[in-house]
């Protein structure tokens, strides 16, 4: 048998079921490889803001690697492997160690070359610098070309962390796509304290003009360049000369050594932007103290990446006093593993005092990890379509499918791929498909043939909300949109992965009637055939399992629950 791990390579569709298996089991050991490396580093800003500590597996890739190699040694147990192939050199060596410790006699190649390591540095290097130069650029925008002229900010201001994308002014004045307004509940006089800081996730291209937009906006927003100095900056960007003491020297996994594994991942994300906008992030908070800010209440949009360790340590250590909400007004795939704090950061005090999520089923599942972690119930901002009421669907001749590509290109482009495949298989011109991508995502950059996607589907493009009403069906995985629809009573196939770990975000509790799960093109299409035989006669049930979805996953947005998260 040949294994191919490299990343034009597919695994078997029961491989690709039993790699999900091991990562199953080692989302716990690979949290506590994390945590041993925290050991004496607890105080230490430089690794809270590494890719090895941020634990962010859609950036970094080493826990999917450490679940390959388990995933070998546990094959290796049962089956006859001749070949196998992997992306790199340093995979390839941890494999071959567990193949001599089995005893078995396996040829392990790596499809890279020996200038790799050089090639990753100047990438990340060209990259950084990069991205040096656009916070030059946005340092220009906000304090010469659009200086703020809204004076001081309040005294006592409730600060809400949020992004600000290229769509978010697409209809003239801001458009909140995580709080919704807090759902519209509050009075004016109760958001005149409010400051919302923006974190620009903008094209460069669009910087400007969103910089000029937010300052005119009814919104009072703070922009991060308003305030740091170049001091912060050139803190931030000597990151990679004082991060190489930090470099682990060994890492176990279930008693595999993957050091290798370890070294490369440290290589890869040594010249890491997020990084540097990390320690921006806790240099902005540190500012506000210095310039005499009071802060009643925080609220961190909480995925407990890089920035939101150094945001809440930089809080805890400057505001001490100020109460600090993680608000996760999301649902994620449990291989997200940043999203569920460990007890070593929340002992390090990089974690916020208290986690809100948006349903009471993600109460426990955000604590499994850290059993002392303080959760609470919010309101589901983003999600207060699944409370208006049953959806009237829209009558049309044909069955409307609606594939949503999440922001991980990976995933989106397995997606796209697969789904290529079965529309050429020709399921008829009974189906018709709409591709809604990640508002942060552009196209072009993971299919570079756009004319001829949008020949065989429609791209479609706004507040996925929209359409519910206009779909028969789903498609798509690790976007938490997906169990919004189900909570819709709209059925929904999960595309599963080949190429490594397949990110469904709904409960494995939910019921398979609603939901599928397709690797193959053969899968895919007996799954659609079977959504559109059961349309007419399944709805009632799926509306069933829609409201139990509702209820466990999405909080509702009442006057009350919004007063209760902001402390008042």
């Amino acid at each position: 048998m040949r294994i191919d791990l490299s990343r034009d390579g597919l695994l078997t569709p029961e491989q690709a079921k039993r790699l999900n298996e091991v990562a199953d089991r080692t989302r716990v050991h690979y949290n506590d490889m994390i945590s041993r490396m925290a050991i004496g580093k607890e105080d230490d800003l430089d690794w809270w803001v590494s890719g090895i500590a941020g634990r962010n597996t859609y950036v970094c890739s080493l826990f999917v690697e450490c679940c390959h190699v388990v995933l070998i040694r546990d094959l290796l147990a049962d089956q006859d492997i001749a070949e196998i192939v992997t992306a790199s050199r340093p995979l390839a060596k941890t494999i071959r160690s567990v193949c001599r410790a089995q005893g078995a006699a396996v040829r392990v190649v790596a499809k890279e070359s020996f200038f790799e390591p050089l090639k990753i540095l100047w990438k990340s290097a060209w990259d950084c610098g990069r991205d040096m130069a656009r916070q030059i650029y946005r340092f220009w925008l906000c304090r010469i070309r659009f200086p703020s002229r809204k004076g001081p900010l309040p005294a006592n201001c409730t600060l809400v962390e949020l992004f600000v994308l290229d769509g978010s002014f697409a209809a003239g004045d801001f458009q909140d796509r995580y709080y919704e307004n807090f759902g519209g509940c509050l009075r004016q006089e109760e958001e005149k304290d409010h400051v919302y800081l923006a974190n620009l996730a903008v094209r460069f291209k669009n910087l400007a003009g969103t910089v000029e937009r937010l300052r005119a906006a009814t919104k009072r927003f703070l922009i991060q360049e308003e305030i740091l100095q170049t001091s912060d900056f050139v803190h931030a960007w000597s990151y990679p000369l004082r991060c190489w003491p930090l470099f682990p020297r060994r890492a176990l996994l279930s008693g595999i050594d993957v050091t290798p594994l370890l070294r490369r991942a440290w290589l890869k994300h040594l010249f890491s932007s997020r990084s540097l906008e990390a320690i921006l992030k806790f240099g902005l908070v540190k500012r506000l103290k210095k310039s005499g800010a009071t802060l009643r209440l925080v609220i961190d949009w909480f995925e407990n990446q890089d920035m939101d360790k150094a945001f809440n340590m930089a809080l805890r250590r400057y505001f001490p006093e100020t109460a600090v909400v993680g608000y996760q007004g999301f649902d994620t795939q449990k291989y997200f593993l940043c999203a569920y704090p460990t007890e070593v950061e929340r002992r390090s005090g990089v974690l916020p005092h208290s986690l809100a999520v948006c349903g009471p089923a993600l109460m426990e599942e955000r604590r499994q990890f850290c059993r002392d972690l303080p959760v609470e119930t919010a309101p589901a901002f983003r999600y207060m379509n699944v409370w208006r009421g049953e959806t009237r669907k829209t009558e049309a001749p044909f069955f409307r499918v609606l594939i949503i590509l999440p922001l991980e290109a990976q995933s989106a482009m397995e997606i796209l791929r697969l789904l290529l495949e079965a529309i050429e298989a020709g399921p008829g011109e009974r189906v018709r498909f709409f591709l809604k991508p990640h508002p942060a995502m552009r196209l072009e950059s993971i299919y570079g043939d756009v004319a001829h996607l949008t020949s065989l589907l429609k791209v479609v493009g706004g507040n996925i909300s929209a359409y519910w009403n206009q779909t028969d069906l789903i498609m798509g995985n690790t976007s938490s949109a997906l169990l919004e629809a189900a909570a819709m009573g709209i059925p929904v196939i999960v595309i599963g992965s080949r190429r490594g770990i397949t990110t469904n975000p709904l409960p494995e509790s939910l019921s398979g009637d609603i939901w599928r799960l397709a690797y193959t093109k053969e899968e895919l299409l007996l799954s659609l055939d079977h959504f559109m035989t059961s349309a007419g006669k399944d709805q009632k049930r799926f509306a069933e399992i829609g409201g139990q979805i509702r209820d466990r996953y999405f909080s509702p947005v009442t006057r009350t629950a919004v007063l209760k998260l902001l402390r008042r």
